[in-house]
């Protein structure tokens, strides 16, 4: 959610490294695409989580829209 804050905000607040940075993503991407994922929802989190079937293939955040999966299991 850092990278979130930083992405979102004005550059000039941080230090210059993140500052470049930011300005070159605001530069090349709208702002207004960026929004928070949940991590069930996520396939970055996948080499995050302890317990996941392998071949990771078989797990539905790789094989599904997150609308097809139950949300309520």
């Amino acid at each position: 959610m850092v990278a979130l804050h930083w992405i979102t905000g004005e550059p000039f607040r941080w230090t210059t490294f993140v500052e470049n940075r930011v300005t070159q993503i605001q530069q090349m991407v709208p702002t207004a695409i960026w929004r928070h994922v949940a991590s069930e929802d996520n396939p970055a989190d996948v080499a995050s989580i302890k317990e996941t079937s392998w071949p990771p293939s078989t797990l539905p955040i790789l094989t599904s829209l997150p609308e097809e999966r139950d949300t309520n299991t």
